[in-house]
């Protein structure tokens, strides 16, 4: 996946960390030799090994909006809208596999405006802690803001652990994710079980893309009850709950590692019920919808 892409980093940048696209997962040799779809069905790998070296094109659309409402005796006493819309488009060299790219950068705007200038390049490296950098200057915030929508500093995970699927599948087959990965997965982000998520994927059809032949994955996640750490002293979470989802083209080639698109979608919402003031407990509801679209093509 791109955004790495795991389904799950959609899931981080609602949670409240950034998510972005800086590379799959290694392919592994006995699974590039299977390549070939047979009667029994087609190989399902999510994640393209991109070593150094690899070029390619990306494009991608990020649209996050919260609404935050506060209720007093069950009245509207405050709302809040929060929206960011990004535009980014980069030429991509990976500089090292799973670590480091770097962005020939053309389009990188917020709410509108551009916050870098066309032939800007970031070099991103991620790990604990990750890094993104400017070649020849400093981000400025809006330019953070917008990298921090597309682009994730966070180690890597493999979409696979979660989503993949060891038998190959043909159109119409569902294969339920792995809970104790995903859980893992999350770790960092949010202490969970498995009994507070579920999740499935589903082979949706076979097309031809731009002369390439691709499959359509749908991929689904929800969580139950998803804790913070960072509630006022004496207040409450009284509900929280978490939707993604996912459709993805791939190569029906698990060896092409520059051809890829993505439709992403987060729902989250958590009610909060604060301390006590005057006699009453207000009631904050916050509501947040993630979009995201990415679109990646071998460099002309």
């Amino acid at each position: 996946m791109t955004r790495n892409a795991l389904l799950l980093i959609g899931l981080a940048g609602a949670i409240g960390c950034a998510s972005g696209s800086a590379g799959p997962a290694a392919a592994t040799a006995d699974v590039a030799a299977s390549a070939a779809p047979t009667a029994e069905g087609y190989v399902v790998e999510l994640g393209r090994a991109r070593p150094a070296g690899t070029r390619y094109r990306t494009e991608e659309e990020s649209h996050t909006k919260t609404v935050t409402t506060v209720k007093v005796q069950g009245q509207v006493a405050k709302e809040e809208t929060e929206e960011k819309h990004v535009l980014f488009a980069a030429d991509v060299e990976v500089l090292e596999l799973n670590v480091s790219v770097r962005y020939a950068i053309d389009t990188l705007t917020l709410d509108g405006p551009p916050v870098l200038p066309a032939g800007s390049v970031v070099v991103l490296t991620r790990g604990e802690p990750g890094s993104m950098k400017l070649e020849g200057g400093e981000l400025t915030e809006p330019a953070k803001k917008a990298l921090d929508a597309v682009l994730t500093t966070r180690p890597y995970t493999d979409d696979d652990n979660v989503f993949g699927t060891g038998q190959r599948q043909n159109v119409g087959d569902t294969w339920g994710i792995d809970k104790a990965a995903a859980v893992k997965d999350l770790s960092s982000l949010a202490q969970l079980t498995s009994d507070q998520l579920d999740g499935q994927v589903s082979f949706l059809s076979l097309d031809t893309v731009e002369g390439v032949e691709t499959m359509k994955l749908g991929l689904k996640m929800r969580i139950e009850g998803i804790g913070s750490e960072q509630l006022p002293p004496g207040a409450t979470l009284e509900k929280s709950k978490m939707l993604a989802e996912m459709e993805q083209v791939l190569p029906t080639d698990p060896n092409d590692v520059t051809f890829l698109g993505e439709d992403n979608r987060v729902d989250m919402e958590m009610v909060i019920v604060l301390p006590e003031q005057q006699g009453m407990r207000p009631r904050v509801t916050m509501t947040t919808q993630e979009r995201e679209t990415t679109k990646i093509r071998p460099l002309q």
